[in-house]
């Protein structure tokens, strides 16, 4: 790995996803192989059915934070749904060449810290019971697990927020938006200086 690209991987940062940038999040999802795609979802799911998942998705009751790419392209991202005036319900998906570097657990800890500061009481998750590594990083957040007939749902009880909690969210989203906004002007130069190399046509 590059040390550009390590650094942007080693950083964890996480944002907000806007509305307008929903086609990266369904990209991400698109991009994900069968076998992941089962296990975030917990069944089979076609091209077609992600397009329209991720068309329904209304932010009145759904939050999408996000770690980029270089290029902005979405790489892991956490979903969480209200489920109650009181309760989220989380679900995770991280693209495999980045797993194994603490991608889901940044985005696990910025999701709860997004939940906490709404005055959300509790969260959950579901997953298939052989989703090893989704219980794995619920259990070291602390949750508790329970498992029946091929699924797990781990439950968490959330502390109320703190000026402490209110001030890492807005400091953590600030740093999110500057990381989006350096990797655009750098994409829109790089863009610009292809532009300015390709010759012209000449009849």
């Amino acid at each position: 790995m590059c040390t550009a690209t390590y650094l942007w991987v080693a950083m964890m940062i996480v944002r907000t996803l806007t509305p307008l940038e929903l086609p990266r999040y369904r990209d991400h999802l698109l991009r994900l192989g069968a076998d992941d795609r089962r296990l975030r979802f917990g069944f089979p799911i076609p091209n077609e059915r992600i397009v329209d998942f991720v068309d329904r998705l209304s932010p009145l009751d759904t939050r999408i934070l996000v770690h980029s790419g270089p290029d902005l392209e979405v790489i892991g991202a956490a979903q969480v749904s209200v489920a109650s005036w009181d309760a989220v319900e989380f679900a995770f998906s991280v693209e495999a060449p980045y797993r194994g570097r603490g991608v889901a657990t940044a985005l696990f800890d910025r999701a709860l810290l997004w939940a906490r500061n709404r005055r959300i009481r509790r969260a959950y998750v579901q997953c298939l019971a052989e989703n090893y590594a989704m219980r794995r990083i619920a259990r070291k957040a602390g949750m508790a697990i329970s498992t029946e007939t091929g699924e797990s749902e781990g439950t968490l009880c959330i502390p109320a927020a703190t000026p402490m909690t209110l001030l890492n969210e807005l400091t953590t989203e600030n740093v999110g938006l500057l990381d989006a906004a350096v990797k655009a002007n750098r994409m829109k130069i790089n863009a610009f200086t292809a532009w300015l190399s390709t010759p012209l046509a000449v009849e």
